[in-house]
């Protein structure tokens, strides 16, 4: 788990784009992400069982704006996070 927080932090920083999407993958286990802007990173936790992060896209977008980088990510089994199959 701490491999995974410290990976959804640092990949994004390194990207440096408007917006950025992109992937993790590791053990079987895939979680989309979006970053926006530059500046100190934010990361944006959506909540709500089953739903993925383009509702706070527009949210997102107005806090990159203000200099910073917004990340969002889809929670496992939501958006292009994929459950891996058993």
């Amino acid at each position: 788990m701490i491999r995974f927080l410290f990976l959804l932090f640092l990949l994004p920083a390194l990207l440096h784009q408007d917006q950025t999407p992109g992937m993790i993958l590791e053990s079987n286990r895939t979680i989309s992400y979006k970053t926006f802007g530059e500046g100190k990173p934010i990361l944006i936790i959506n909540g709500g069982p089953g739903m993925n992060s383009n509702g706070f896209q527009f949210m997102a977008e107005k806090i990159a704006a203000l200099g910073y980088q917004t990340i969002l990510f889809d929670q496992r089994g939501t958006g292009g996070s994929i459950l891996p199959t058993v």
